[in-house]
This record gives structure tokens, C-alpha cells and sequence, in this order.
């Protein structure tokens, strides 16, 4: 299955991954940097100063009288960590591979103006060598491995990416300290959408924040009175409705005879049908729209439209065609037959 990049929404996840490509960004430019501007240039200068103690130990060895070298060799030993000794012919030398020693062997060169290779011995383990004539013999000049593991230049790196890193962190609290208030008031918007105005925001955080909650706040307050003021008005409404559709009740109970009585039931479904969406406001008003929601069969709604719409009182004329009533009459029932007897 093929990994499909998608785009972060939220602002948070947003602001976290542009930090990290920055931070990420910042971090390689860094230690190229530190590379070419410290580590490398210190490199080089270190195996520069090795290089010439080894050539100026080896020169100062064949200048001295025999009797004196092996105190110098040990006072070299103890003082600089370096071995003198005289190369042996025919011995099997491995080759030892380091950045650190491509300089060496650069500078050693430059000093004795032909190539020299650092290789080990097993005989002497640990130590790295280095073989080239002086004074007429082939002297063999050796340094410990662990000169190569300079931790000043591994420290250095290590407190920029730590740095670095706490930086980052820090980041990502402050985008996330700004973030959450927003969060919380694009939920508090949905909250306010279905009605809900039992939870208002917390105005804390930066004084920008704070503001706008309080601002938010105050709108819920004032969305909530307009609503309750809206019920009141459609509840004052309804009573005032009621009334005279009660009088007109009883009026037609009291005149219904035999010659009429389809006109008095007419009027009172009309008059029930009326009654009924006053009572559907008034629930519509308190409940904001939280009514479940009741699956309707609409073949079976628009039948009772059409059947509403054709009942006509024996005293009316007939619709003609071409008006406004006709053409909607028309509609419904090509609607009923689209939807309804051509499924069947």
C-alpha cells in the first residue's frame, strides 16, 4: 500500500511541522558550518603540530649520542605519548585508515617532502605509526590511538544539538500555549451552533487571547438572550393565536349542520393543522433544533399534499388551467410520479 501524504489541518500540527522543517533546516546549515569553520580547520592544525613534533622528535634522536637516547625516548614517552624506535625491514604493517590521518600524512609530507603512511604493528597494539628515512636510517616514530578521539570536537556539536533541541521543545509549548485557546473557542463555536451555552471559555492566557474569549463570551450571553427574548415573543405569539382560533372552534360547532359540513371540516383540520405548527414553534423555540429526527416517507407526504391541495368546498369554482394553483398542482403530481409510481 502506497503512503499517501496528507496535509495537516489543525494549526497546531500545521505550526509543528513548519518549526521542524525550520529547526531540521537549521541543524544541517550548522553542522556544515561547524564542519567547515571548526572542526575541520582545528583538524588540520592539530595533525600540522603532530606532524612537526614527530619530525623534530625523530632529528633530535639521531642528533643525540647513543648513550643518551633511551632517556629520551622515555622522557618523549612520558611527555608527548610518542614511541621512537628503528624500523625493522621486511616487517608486514597494516594500513590504518581516519580522516584525522589523511591530514597527518598530508603535513608529514609537506615536512619531509615525500609520503609517509600511518599504519599499525601488531606487535604494539593500540599505537599507529609512522616510517620515514632521517639521518640515514628509517626511523619509526608511533602515537596512541585515542589521540584521534578529540572530545572537545564531539562536546561542542553535542551542546549546539542539545540546544537545539530545547529550543525546539520550547517552540512547540509556545505554538501549542497559543493553539489550545483557539481549539477551545472553534469548539466552543460548535457548542454554540446546537444551543449550548453552559460552558463559557476561560478568559486567562496572553492579554490578545484573554480579549477574545472574554469578546466570545459576552456574545454567548448575548446570543442566549436573544434566544430566550425569541421564545418569549413566539410563546406571547401563540397564546394570542390560540384564542381566536378556539372562538372560531366553537363558532363552527355551533353552526354545523348537514348542508355545510364539509366546509366545517375543512376548517377545522385547517384549524388543527394550524394549532399544530404553533405547537411545533413553540417546541422548535425551546429546543433549538435538538428534535430527533423522524424518518418521513415522502411518497406518502406528497400524496396528503395533493389530496389537501385537490379538496376543494362545494361551493367553490373550478381551478382553470394555466393559474398559478393549477401549475402547482401540476408539479405535485409529476413529482408524485417521478418519485414514487415510476420506483415502484
Amino acid at each position: 500500500m502506497a503512503f499517501e501524504w496528507r496535509k495537516p489541518q489543525t494549526l497546531f500540527a500545521r505550526s509543528a511541522l513548519a518549526l521542524t522543517s525550520a529547526f531540521l533546516l537549521f541543524a544541517v546549515v550548522s553542522v556544515g558550518l561547524l564542519q567547515a569553520v571548526l572542526v575541520q580547520p582545528h583538524t588540520k592544525q592539530a595533525a600540522d603540530d603532530l606532524a612537526a613534533l614527530i619530525v623534530l622528535s625523530a632529528q633530535i634522536w639521531v642528533e643525540l649520542p647513543p648513550y643518551t637516547r633511551a632517556d629520551y625516548e622515555r622522557e618523549m614517552l612520558r611527555r608527548h605519548e610518542l614511541k621512537i624506535l628503528l624500523a625493522e625491514p621486511n616487517e608486514t604493517d597494516q594500513a590504518a585508515s581516519h580522516a584525522y590521518l589523511g591530514y597527518l600524512e598530508d603535513a608529514l609530507k609537506r615536512h619531509l617532502q615525500r609520503a609517509v603512511t600511518i599504519h599499525s604493528h601488531p606487535a604494539y597494539e593500540g599505537w599507529l605509526w609512522a616510517d620515514f628515512p632521517m639521518g640515514g636510517r628509517v626511523m619509526r616514530v608511533g602515537f596512541r590511538e585515542d589521540r584521534l578521539q578529540n572530545r572537545a570536537l564531539f562536546i561542542l556539536p553535542a551542546i549546539a544539538a542539545l540546544g537545539l533541541f530545547a529550543a525546539f521543545v520550547l517552540a512547540l509549548l509556545l505554538v501549542r500555549r497559543i493553539t489550545r485557546p483557539l481549539a477551545l473557542m472553534e469548539q466552543a463555536t460548535h457548542r454554540i451552533g446546537k444551543g449550548d451555552f453552559s460552558s463559557p471559555l476561560p478568559e486567562t492566557g496572553p492579554v490578545e487571547l484573554a480579549n477574545l474569549a472574554h469578546k466570545l463570551n459576552l456574545m454567548e450571553n448575548q446570543i442566549g438572550e436573544l434566544l430566550n427574548n425569541r421564545t418569549t415573543l413566539l410563546a406571547g405569539i401563540s397564546h394570542d393565536l390560540r384564542t381566536p382560533l378556539a372562538r372560531m372552534r366553537l363558532a363552527l360547532e355551533l353552526l354545523q349542520n348537514d348542508n355545510d359540513k364539509a366546509i366545517a371540516d375543512g376548517l377545522n383540520k385547517d384549524i388543527g393543522e394550524m394549532e399544530r405548527l404553533i405547537s411545533q414553534t413553540l417546541l422548535l423555540a425551546k429546543g433549538l433544533g435538538s428534535e430527533k429526527p423522524v424518518d418521513t416517507d415522502v411518497c406518502d407526504l406528497l400524496n396528503d399534499i395533493i389530496k389537501e391541495n385537490s379538496r376543494q368546498p362545494t361551493t367553490s369554482t373550478s381551478v382553470s388551467p394555466g393559474t398559478a394553483a393549477h401549475q402547482s398542482r401540476h408539479r405535485l403530481s409529476n413529482a408524485w410520479w417521478e418519485t414514487c409510481w415510476r420506483t415502484r
